[in-house]
């Protein structure tokens, strides 16, 4: 478990306890925000995928210097 680098900008955070969960989507949220400034005017876009899994990537659909938080739940086929 822990934080993934998805994409040049998105990371993945999984964890299976609450504390590693905060700790991880608490570093991977600084590491977008830096990304977002670096970025010139983006936000950060926060997904939840179920209780243990979120993405976290820095987006211009953001304002600057915002967060903003979405469930897109994964479905089981």
């Amino acid at each position: 478990m822990g934080i993934v680098k998805e994409s040049a900008s998105s990371l993945t955070v999984n964890a299976d306890d609450q504390e590693s969960l905060n700790h991880d989507l608490s570093r991977a949220i600084e590491t977008a925000e830096l990304e977002a400034q670096l970025m010139g005017g983006a936000g950060v876009l926060i997904t939840q995928h179920d209780y243990w899994s979120y993405t976290v990537t820095p987006t211009f659909e953001v304002p600057f210097g915002q967060r903003t938080e979405q469930r897109q739940w994964l479905t089981s086929a």
